[in-house]
Order: structure tokens, then C-alpha cells, then sequence
């Protein structure tokens, strides 16, 4: 390193830890400073594959623009998934949001990158399958009412149809949340409100969000011109919503040991995909 680029680090260094000792006495500003990419130019043999790519060696593209990058579960992870279940009496006390932190959110390069329900979990999926294993057993049932244990894997039987975001219909766009932080900024900001009647949930603002109609295009707006839509209206919009979305199936297809027809089984879900991580 040349003593031109230390000195540029330095004046980095020094000018990040100042923004940083600022916005800690300012509490109205975000906590969480810009980071600024400091760039040393390498020789050819100085080369070497991106951070991301060591620390989150798995990648897979949701919808038409995310690039998610993973790593597989540790024995940390363990730790932590078995801290949730510690003091748990019943299933009415297990905390969704944590365990969705511990197993998905930590183990991404970006947490803040929004993610849908469905997004969530084929995210779980792939994360079983590159940290306790591919294949999995579950007992599906044939139209002829025969019961069979069907052997399969994440790889085979996890069928993953991406968001077709952005479209329009009928002048209406569907368009994909980009970050967590955006979303929770649009419900404070509509929660805050003088007029705010306590009837919307985040569910609805979250539906908002996703959605451009005609000209209207700030989620508060959108969400006073859906609660004047009739029912078929808005049976209609979450209809096309959700033909536009993420969709995850769980299924095989085997020969019938009674029947001897080909069989498509379904799984609900993967069965004992947390085991090895509560023993």
C-alpha cells in the first residue's frame, strides 16, 4: 500500500468515526452510518474471490432482481435456535419472528433485504439441504386412499416458481419491496397518523406497498382507495397478486404400491427439517 492510499484511509477512518460519534448524539438520526468502500487496486495475482462470496457461498435469485446470498447453519445457530425453545410451554408461546431471524435473517449477506413468506421458506429449504442434509422422508397419501412413505429430497421435490414482479394489469403494478426497513417505515409513518383508526394491520400495509394503482403511488393513498373498493374489487386485485407471486410446492412423483398408478405426493411441509438442531 502506497503512503498516498494510507493517508486516504486514514481521512476515511476519521471521517466515518466522526459521522458515527454525531449520529450517536443525535437520536433522531439513523443509528447506522454509510459505510464507504474503500477500493485498493490489485495486480492480477493479488486477486481473489469477493468476501461475500467466502463468507455466503450459496446464492440464489428470488423473483426477477434479488440475488440472495447464504451460509449454512453452525453450531452457533444450534445454540441459538435452542435458547428459543429453553422456556417454551406450549406451541402458542414459540416466537415466529425469532426463529425466522436465527435461521434465515443471520445467515444472509443483506438482513434487511425483504423477503416474502414464501421466499422465507424456500429459503429454509435450501438451508437444510447445504447444512444437515438433501434427502428427507415423509408418509403421502395416493388418490386411492393407500398410504405410502415416500423417500425424496429438497433437491427433487422442492419446486420453487418466482415472483413475476414487476406487471400491470389493468393499470394496476405489482412491484416487489426491496428492503424491511422500507416496509416498517411506511407502517410507523401510517400508524403515526392523527387520523390513523387502528383497523389497518401491517398485513394491509404491507399489501399497499406492493402495489401502484394509476397514478396513486404513496401507500397511504393506496390504502384509503382500497377500503373504498367493494369486495369483488378487492377479491379481484389479491387474486392477481397472488398469481403474480412466489409459490413453493413440496411434491414427488411415485408408483403406487397398490394401485401401481403414478402418484404425485404432496408434502406440507419437510418433516423433522429442526430436529438435529434441538438434540
Amino acid at each position: 500500500m502506497t503512503e498516498q492510499e494510507k493517508n486516504e484511509m486514514a481521512i476515511l477512518k476519521s471521517k466515518q468515526e466522526a459521522e458515527i460519534t454525531k449520529m450517536r448524539s443525535d437520536p433522531a438520526k439513523p443509528k447506522t452510518p454509510e459505510v464507504t468502500n474503500i477500493k485498493i487496486p490489485k495486480t492480477p495475482k493479488e486477486k481473489e474471490a469477493p468476501k461475500k462470496s467466502k463468507e455466503y457461498p450459496f446464492m440464489v435469485k428470488l423473483g426477477k432482481e434479488k440475488e440472495i446470498y447464504f451460509k449454512p447453519w453452525t453450531g452457533k445457530t444450534k445454540k441459538k435456535f435452542k435458547k428459543i425453545f429453553e422456556h417454551i410451554e406450549s406451541e402458542e408461546d414459540i416466537d415466529f419472528t425469532q426463529i425466522l431471524k436465527v435461521l434465515v435473517r443471520d445467515q444472509i449477506s443483506n438482513s434487511d433485504t425483504y423477503l416474502s413468506d414464501m421466499e422465507q421458506q424456500y429459503l429454509t429449504a435450501l438451508l437444510r439441504r447445504e447444512s444437515i442434509g438433501d434427502d428427507y422422508t415423509f408418509e403421502g397419501e395416493c388418490e386411492c386412499g393407500a398410504k405410502q412413505e415416500i423417500k425424496t429430497s429438497v433437491t427433487e421435490s422442492v419446486f420453487y416458481t418466482q415472483n413475476n414482479f414487476p406487471e400491470t394489469i389493468n393499470d394496476i403494478t405489482f412491484k416487489d419491496i426491496k428492503t424491511v426497513t422500507e416496509l416498517q417505515k411506511v407502517q410507523e409513518e401510517i400508524k403515526s397518523k392523527a387520523d390513523y383508526d387502528g383497523l389497518t394491520s401491517d398485513g394491509d400495509i404491507e399489501f399497499a406497498l406492493h402495489l401502484s394503482l394509476g397514478d396513486i403511488k404513496n401507500p397511504m393513498d393506496i390504502l384509503d382507495a382500497i377500503d373504498n373498493m367493494t369486495l369483488k374489487e378487492i377479491n379481484t386485485l389479491m387474486a392477481n397478486f397472488r398469481d403474480l407471486s412466489s409459490k413453493i410446492d413440496l411434491k414427488t412423483t411415485r408408483v403406487c404400491s397398490t394401485c401401481g398408478r403414478d402418484t404425485d405426493y404432496y408434502a406440507s411441509e419437510i418433516p423433522d427439517l429442526f430436529e438435529s438442531l434441538l438434540q
